[in-house]
């Protein structure tokens, strides 16, 4: 064969290879707990309500996540736990009704030595109460909620014995249950070790709904660990979530180059596993964490190749989204300007003005204030705004709770030669926000819709704001991430007003059970009263489709001899919906 004929034929072949590994199959159904019928829930944390509305801007109409992800420990403090379910309960108030959470139920410190786990004292009921009072505060949720109980169970970094992770994870779920049936219970793992391994941690299928696995690295997603993982959980009829996954130590800022590294693969072992029903991608930048710089940076805005080719493969109808519309849209503004103004002994608090006292340190101790001003020309009308939020995250350097004063000012701070003892006056107080040390990486934000809707009622064309220390001497406050280079605020987040009162969406449905006999079939099977005209596909356990055929309304007789002994789904898709069946072929 001549040269170029080969390379043309080996060209042709690639391009083949491409398309059936980018192919999509599929999903199987096991009618678990929330489990879409078929599709693949799309979800993203972690933690904070900003990173998800900052996720929720870049994906645009179409594409708003069915899924949140944040983490409750079993022994947290009634601090912890009430800051947490007033974030949630802020989300609900925000958010569409159909938006679920997907919540890591921590049994551990997470910190070496490998004794970290405190599984035993759960044994012995020592957090019975705690497990009851979490139970509660989230059914009051009234949302539909995922547990991954003790999370990456077989991961050495949390120190769980899988003696005592079992029944420890059986006594969560079964408290849990009894609270209340919006919860669906996960037991997720690490492909860090092998099935084997991971299974000696497995606390039965009576209290597990979903199985989930964690992706990170390249490396582990498709090794034979996950591999065997998701052939087990097939095997035994459970949907498989990802729990976690982001691009650590690939990240992005490589447009296509970090596409093909992370992101490409990572899809294309959801679209051919058709076990995998849900996955929730972590939107963050490691690097600003202190403990994880080296896991690189995995915000999508970060990167335009990644963020189009991410918003591409989101289209793709297997994924499960909340089309919320316009009602639900979410901006964040970056401050046009943003300046501080400090001063080493101020001498004279008098100078600030009455409304500004405060804001100078007791004592004349060291003092900074902070402007922020945001352009409203992105924003609508006041009429259409939701909810408006001031979001700040920074240092006070104190381990303490210490609240800081924000003001609204309509005097311009970024004159030349500003100083101190010059600096204009604020015209209201907006309330306070509460800044420690230990929680550096927490984000606060404030309500300031009052104060933007009177802004753009006068026709201004911005809104601008003063943050000063208390009352207390001796504190500073200084920002992370001034410009937004670390994923975080200074912004300004705006939810606009759901104008219809209700909302469309693509949130899971229970599919219809589809009535088939004889089960199991030596060949023939009967589908019974189907709804109106559809399409019929009969998967295997890989979930490919090896038969599918047209169908009327009605009865019908389908003839499935000529496939080999096994187990089939059958799924028929309709105007009335999908209905689906499980047969035994002997």
């Amino acid at each position: 064969m001549h040269y170029y004929s080969r390379l043309l034929l080996l060209l042709i072949i690639m391009a083949c290879a491409a398309l059936v590994t980018a192919q999509t199959v599929d999903r199987l159904h096991f009618g678990a707990k929330f489990e879409p019928p078929a599709g693949v829930l799309h979800g993203v944390g972690q933690n904070e309500e900003f990173a998800f509305a900052n996720y929720v801007a870049r994906m645009e109409d179409g594409r708003f996540p069915t899924l949140f992800m944040t983490y409750i420990p079993v022994r947290a403090d009634s601090a912890r736990l009430a800051r947490t379910i007033t974030e949630l309960k802020d989300m609900v108030r925000y958010y569409p009704p159909e938006l679920m959470f997907q919540i890591g139920i921590s049994m551990t410190t997470g910190a070496p030595p490998n004794n970290a786990a405190y599984t035993e004292d759960i044994n012995a009921g020592v957090y019975d109460d705690n497990i009851d009072l979490i139970a509660r505060s989230l059914d009051s949720l009234e949302r539909d909620i995922f547990l991954r109980i003790g999370y990456e169970a077989n991961g050495f970094w949390n120190g769980y014995s899988a003696a005592s992770y079992r029944p420890a994870f059986r006594r969560v779920a079964e408290r849990f249950r009894a609270q209340s049936d919006r919860f669906a219970t996960v037991w997720c793992t690490h492909p860090i070790t092998s099935l084997s391994d991971m299974m000696t941690y497995y606390p039965g299928d009576d209290v597990v709904d979903w199985w989930a696995i964690d992706w990170f690295q390249p490396s582990f997603m498709n090794n034979g660990a996950s591999r065997d993982f998701l052939a087990e959980a097939l095997r035994r009829e459970r949907p498989v979530m990802i729990g976690e996954a982001t691009p650590t130590g690939t990240g992005i800022g490589n447009g296509q180059a970090s596409w093909d590294a992370w992101y490409a693969r990572f899809f294309e072992l959801i679209r051919t596993n058709p076990g995998v029903k849900a996955f929730c991608y972590i939107n963050r930048d490691w690097t600003q964490i202190s403990s994880l710089p080296d896991w690189g940076n995995a915000l999508l805005e970060h990167d335009t190749t990644v963020l189009r080719l991410y918003r591409e493969e989101l289209d793709n109808p297997l994924y499960v989204h909340l089309t919320a519309g316009d009602g639900y849209r979410s901006a964040d503004l970056a401050p046009a300007a943003a300046v501080s103004v400090r001063s080493a002994a101020p001498t004279d608090p008098a100078v600030a003005g009455a409304t500004l006292t405060s804001a100078v340190g007791a004592g004349g101790q060291d003092t900074t204030l902070t402007y922020l001003r945001f352009e409203l020309d992105e924003v609508a009308d006041a009429d259409s705004l939701r909810v408006v939020k001031l979001w700040v995250a920074g240092r006070n350097g104190s381990t303490a709770d210490v609240p800081f004063t924000v003001y609204r000012t309509a005097a311009d701070w970024t004159a030349a030669g500003l100083t101190y003892a010059n600096r204009p006056g604020a015209d209201a107080l907006s309330g306070r926000i509460t800044v420690n040390d230990n929680r550096r990486d927490k984000l606060n934000w404030l309500d300031v819709t009052d104060h933007v809707r009177a802004a753009l009622a006068q026709g201004q064309t911005s809104v601008a704001f003063l943050l000063g220390p208390p009352d207390e001497a001796g504190q500073t406050f200084t920002f992370q991430g001034a410009e937004r280079s670390g994923g975080y605020a200074p912004a300004l987040q705006v939810v606009y007003a759901q104008p219809s009162g209700s909302v469309a969406t693509h949130a899971p449905r229970r599919a219809a059970p589809l009535r088939l006999y004889p089960n199991p079939t030596d060949g023939a099977v009967w589908l019974s009263a189907l709804p109106a005209d559809g399409q019929l596909s009969v998967l295997d356990s890989a979930g490919r489709a090896v038969l599918q055929r047209r169908l009327p309304a009605g009865d019908h007789r389908v003839d499935l001899s000529a496939l080999p002994r096994g187990v089939y789904q059958l799924h028929f898709r309709s105007a009335a919906g999908l209905a689906t069946g499980r047969v035994v072929v002997e």
